[in-house]
């Protein structure tokens, strides 16, 4: 089927990008330090849980986050990680929504 080529194509291309070699490079910096590795899955655990929760989040509960976030981005290597994280993930988002975009796919229920 073509469209299978052309996903293997696709992911090929994230494969070989300068986004995805960084990302990888980083990780592997990350997890040397289990400690770390550790304290970053669970900013990202909390951090999930509190953009996919109904209601309103304890302000306490925010600014005990946001420090603890604030204090691991200190550590350059971490701060460079959690940037390449991104950068690969809005790629990949855009990638996602350029596929969608040229496509009769309701996704209006996604807007307020």
């Amino acid at each position: 089927m073509e469209i299978d080529v052309c996903v293997e194509e696709l992911k090929k291309a994230i494969l070989a990008s300068p986004e995805y070699a960084e990302y990888r490079r980083l990780t592997a910096e990350i997890d040397k330090r289990p400690e770390v590795r550790r304290a970053i899955d669970s900013l990202r655990r909390e951090n999930f849980a509190m953009q996919n929760s109904e209601g309103d989040i304890d302000p306490n509960t925010l600014e005990d986050y946001r420090n603890r976030f604030i204090e691991i981005r200190q550590q350059d290597y971490v701060d460079q990680y959690l940037l390449a994280e991104v950068t690969l993930c809005r790629m990949i988002r855009d990638i996602n929504r350029r596929l969608v975009e040229g496509l009769e796919f309701d996704t209006s229920f996604l807007e307020n």
